[in-house]
């Protein structure tokens, strides 16, 4: 009779966990639920503005992942197959109830000329909402490519692989959302 040897499946890079879980074992979809699905939950609920459905998509996405773990692209990384995956179900939600969020409107009344504008001064959750009211104002793949990037830390080749365009796309897109909201921010810290 041998003994099984207790797999630390910790220590297993995602590649190789979507492997095991293609072998079915059950530990390995556990550790790589554990190493993902918080940022994919904030990355849903940012998408779709909606907890409960965030929680839903969340849901479906490991489900596929269980139940079809072949489906896994093995020359990708797999941070970059699971937002690819996470970012077409929001699409797909898009497209298929044409929803369009509305977002408060944080600016409803002026502020006195009067306040003496330093950058420390300025209310952090004033800056959050300021920049995710500027985020939505950015076209939707712009405003895309600036979250990736800076939200959920994804590399520029990680990005190219989710949006399906090439590195220097990812680039200028990321240039272009950044000059935006670098001139709305700073028209900010100027009315403060």
């Amino acid at each position: 009779m041998t003994f099984f040897s207790f797999k630390n499946y910790n220590k297993s890079s995602d590649e190789e966990l979507m492997l095991y879980i293609s072998n079915g074992k059950e530990k390995a979809f556990n550790e790589l639920h554990s190493r993902y699905a918080k940022k994919l939950l904030f990355f849903f609920f940012q998408k779709l503005n909606d907890e409960d459905k965030a929680n839903d998509f969340l849901q479906d996405l490991f489900l596929k992942i269980i139940e079809h773990p072949n489906k896994f692209d093995e020359t990708k990384k797999f941070s970059s197959w699971i937002y690819s995956v996470a970012h077409n179900m929001c699409k797909n939600e898009f497209r298929n109830e044409e929803l369009h969020l509305s977002k408060n409107n944080f600016f409803k009344e002026k502020q006195e000329n009067n306040v003496t504008p330093f950058f420390c001064e300025i209310d952090l959750k004033l800056f959050n909402a300021t920049l995710h009211h500027e985020l939505d104002k950015l076209e939707e793949i712009h405003k895309l490519t600036f979250e990736l990037r800076y939200m959920h830390e994804l590399t520029l080749n990680e990005i190219a692989e989710v949006t399906e365009v090439s590195l220097g796309t990812v680039k200028s897109r990321l240039f272009y959302a950044t000059k935006k909201l670098s001139k709305s921010l700073q028209f900010l810290i100027a009315k403060v």
